[in-house]
C-alpha cells in the first residue's frame, strides 16, 4: 500500500494507528527480536524515519501497544462485571477469568517480550510509568472480583491473590503451544482459586 504524508490530526492518528497494528501483527508472526522498525515500515509502505515521528524506539511503540491492549482488557473487564449476576457469582467469576486467559492470551507473550527484552534496555522512569500505568488498573480490577466472591478477605488476603494471579500469568505462557493444556490449565486455576477464595 501506499500512503500519503499525514497532514491532519485525523491522518496522524491514523498513520499511528497503521504503526500500532503493524507491529501488532509483526510481534505474532516473528516475535519481538525481528519485529524492528525497518520491518514495520515495509509493511504499512512508509520510510523508516516516518516512524521515528511517532516513537523514538521500538520499545517506545511496544510499551504503548501494550498499554492500549490492556487499557480494551479492562474496559471489556469492568463491562463483564458490571452486568454480572450477583445470583450466580461463582459462575461470573469464572467466566471474568476465562475471558482474560483464553480472549487476551496473547497479552502474557506480550509480558514475557517485556521482561525479557525491554525492561532494563528502555528508560527506567519510562518503563516505571508504564507498569504503573498497566498493572494498578489490573490490580485494582482482580481486587473488585475478588471481594465480589467473598468481601470479607483482609487486605493481605488480597495482596497474596494477587500475587499468585500474577506469577500464573506469567508461568502460563509457556503453555500457549497446546490449547488443550493451555485451556484446562486456565480452568483448573480458576476452580482453585475459587475454591479457596470461599473458605
Amino acid at each position: 500500500m501506499n500512503f500519503k504524508r499525514a497532514r491532519n490530526d485525523n491522518q496522524v492518528e491514523l498513520r499511528r494507528q497503521e504503526i500500532l497494528n503493524a507491529c501488532k501483527k509483526l510481534l505474532m508472526e516473528n516475535g519481538y527480536e525481528d519485529t524492528t522498525l525497518l520491518a514495520i515500515s515495509k509493511l504499512i509502505s512508509v520510510g523508516r524515519t516516518t516512524i521515528y515521528n511517532y516513537y523514538s524506539t521500538k520499545e517506545d511503540l511496544f510499551m504503548e501497544l501494550c498499554t492500549i491492549e490492556i487499557e480494551t482488557l479492562i474496559k471489556e473487564l469492568n463491562d463483564l462485571f458490571d452486568h454480572a449476576d450477583k445470583n450466580n457469582k461463582d459462575e461470573e467469576f469464572k467466566k471474568i477469568l476465562m475471558t482474560i486467559f483464553l480472549k487476551y492470551k496473547y497479552l502474557f507473550e506480550y509480558y514475557s517480550m517485556y521482561i525479557a527484552k525491554v525492561l532494563g534496555k528502555a528508560n527506567k522512569e519510562v518503563t516505571d510509568a508504564f507498569q504503573e500505568r498497566v498493572t494498578v488498573p489490573l490490580k485494582d480490577f482482580y481486587k473488585k472480583l475478588l471481594l465480589f466472591i467473598n468481601p470479607n478477605l483482609t487486605h493481605d488476603n488480597i495482596v497474596s491473590f494477587n500475587y499468585v494471579l500474577w506469577v500464573f500469568f506469567t508461568g502460563i505462557n509457556t503453555l500457549t503451544y497446546n490449547k488443550t493444556l493451555y485451556e484446562k490449565t486456565c480452568e483448573y486455576f480458576v476452580d482453585s482459586t475459587l475454591a479457596l477464595l470461599k473458605k
